[in-house]
């Protein structure tokens, strides 16, 4: 049962890493919180974090079954998120909004802040 927990873990954290990955690029970044920037420092901070989820997925895996296997599952576990990642940016990507909470609060204001004034 931990083994389960620790690879649904592993696979959580690489979906939220390629999901930042995508994130600090500005055109996934606009699809999502809509025509605000990312500022060059949030964008090197999500990159940072992004790195740190993927070897957190990696550490999991190799916890759960041992060097050998685990990395292979890894491997496996990396593509699947990618996939994943990838789809939801070009079918959904209004459902990653949930990474990016100000940038979605924002969005919002300015879209009924030009309703306003229209």
């Amino acid at each position: 049962m931990l083994d389960g927990m620790l690879i649904l873990g592993a696979f959580v954290a690489a979906c939220v890493g390629f999901a930042l990955f995508a994130l600090s690029q500005q055109r996934h970044w606009q699809a999502v919180a809509g025509a605000l920037g990312l500022s060059s420092r949030r964008q090197r901070q999500q990159y940072a974090l992004a790195w740190l989820l993927l070897t957190l997925s990696l550490a999991l895996t190799l916890q759960a079954e041992g060097a050998g296997f685990g990395s292979l599952l890894w491997t496996l576990l990396i593509s699947a998120a990618a996939f994943a990642i990838s789809f939801t940016l070009a079918w959904r990507p209004r459902w990653l909004a949930c990474l990016t909470p100000e940038g979605v609060v924002a969005a919002r204001i300015l879209k009924a802040w030009n309703k306003v004034r229209r």
